[in-house]
């Protein structure tokens, strides 16, 4: 999931009319315990890629 992700940004960050690209992460909640391994980390390894960029913040 994450890779897609960032070469779409990566894309529109690209175009010469962009000025500024908010990305906007959701944070699904679970309804047990034992799921939330399954879905937390996308979202932490998303930001993280994301904040590691060059221009970020």
């Amino acid at each position: 999931m994450v890779g897609p992700i960032l070469a779409h940004v990566e894309e529109l960050a690209a175009e010469p009319a962009t000025d500024m690209l908010s990305v906007v992460i959701p944070e699904y909640v679970v309804g047990h315990w034992w799921e939330q391994p399954l879905h937390h980390r996308n979202a932490l390894r998303l930001t993280a890629r994301l904040l590691s960029r060059r221009g970020s913040r």
